[in-house]
């Protein structure tokens, strides 16, 4: 396979902006968002808590992170303060959405 030039990979980054900026509508209609799905947000959370042992005073940042909603939730379970929180994302239109979320 041929490497990817600079031109490549730059219009890879923009067509995944893209694609997220036109979902980002959507997205909260995801599975893990579904109100109904409790249990499974449970044991993403506490899994994720397991890996990291976060504690309150501790600085975190989310890569990839979407409308800031898994971010919020994470935060609420394990007692972290969203003003120590940062939801970073390539899509303009996620961030914006994450934006609404007070304190993050």
């Amino acid at each position: 396979m041929a490497a990817a030039s600079p031109t490549d990979e730059k219009s890879l980054t923009a067509d995944e902006g893209d694609h997220y900026d036109h979902v980002a509508k959507s997205y909260e209609s995801a599975y893990f968002y579904d109100k109904s799905n409790k249990e499974y947000q449970d044991f993403l959370t506490d899994s994720l808590q397991s890996s990291l042992a976060c504690n309150p005073d501790h600085d975190v940042v989310d890569l990839g992170g979407g409308t800031g909603h898994f971010t919020e939730w994470f935060a609420a379970r394990v007692g972290l303060d969203l003003k120590r929180t940062s939801c970073v994302d390539p899509s303009s239109a996620m961030i914006k959405l994450a934006g609404n979320i007070e304190g993050l």
